[in-house]
């Protein structure tokens, strides 16, 4: 199989996700200590890792380089 380039149609809605993900992951961590959900901002930080990664790599295969330096344009 040869490799494809990624669908980068959506990238905006998932930097939105990432984001909201974000908003709530400092809301919960804003709340006292007691009254934290250690379950759910453990889920929360996995999934908010993996789409930062996701973006990250995807980004970095489509943008425009440089045919003389490599640089990023």
């Amino acid at each position: 199989m040869t490799k494809r380039p990624p669908i980068t149609g959506f990238l905006g809605v998932f930097e939105e996700i990432l984001n909201k993900l974000k908003k709530e992951l400092q809301k919960e961590l804003a709340l006292p200590k007691a009254e934290r959900k250690k379950d759910n901002i453990h889920k929360q930080l996995k999934h908010a890792k993996q789409l930062r990664d996701t973006l990250k790599n995807v980004k970095k295969t489509v943008a425009k380089k440089c045919p003389h330096c490599g640089g990023v344009l």
